[in-house]
């Protein structure tokens, strides 16, 4: 399934990502909590 599709569909999607860098974390964290699709960001 590509991203678009993904965003598209009712069904809910999971993303895990992992990093070390803590300015990586706070990157990712900031851009997924800006997205309708995203119920919540735990890092």
């Amino acid at each position: 399934m590509s991203f678009d599709a993904a965003l598209r569909s009712p069904e809910r999607l999971s993303v895990l990502v992992v990093d070390d860098h803590d300015v990586v974390h706070w990157g990712i964290r900031l851009m997924l909590t800006q997205q309708p699709w995203v119920d919540r960001c735990l890092s």
